[in-house]
């Protein structure tokens, strides 16, 4: 993959304590885009984004984030540059965009907005997840 991607999975090899269930997983997503991975029930939509935001161990692969690769960074960095929406716990028929995006994020223990991890909908902006 070029380096064109705000983050991308290269050669991402995912699954379950060490068993492999998806293997050699290439995707790009540039700043600005949104990436739903659409799929039947089980078929490792949710392992592939957890993987790819370090909620799952890799197997194997790289995953870049900003030019810096991912395993490398505290939660914390990754949070300030990326924000996950668990699209399966919510009614997003019923919610505007702001409030779909808000459920993303949330305040730590010293009020600190950032990302909650989980799977579904991944948006990126080029100000930065819910700038305002």
């Amino acid at each position: 993959m070029n380096g064109t991607y705000y983050i991308s999975a290269e050669r991402m090899t995912v699954g379950y304590d060490g068993k492999p269930l998806i293997e050699n997983i290439s995707i790009g997503v540039r700043r600005g885009e949104i990436l739903t991975l659409i799929g039947p029930n089980g078929s490792g939509k949710s392992t592939i984004l957890k993987s790819m935001i370090k909620q799952l161990r890799l197997i194997a692969g790289t995953v870049v984030l900003d030019g810096k690769d991912m395993a490398g960074l505290r939660e914390r960095d990754i949070a300030k540059k990326l924000a996950i929406v668990m699209t399966d716990r919510i009614r997003g028929e019923l919610m505007t965009c702001r409030d779909i995006a808000a459920t993303g994020r949330r305040r730590n223990e010293r009020g600190e907005r950032h990302a909650q991890f989980g799977a579904g909908l991944l948006r990126l902006d080029h100000r930065g997840p819910l700038a305002r």
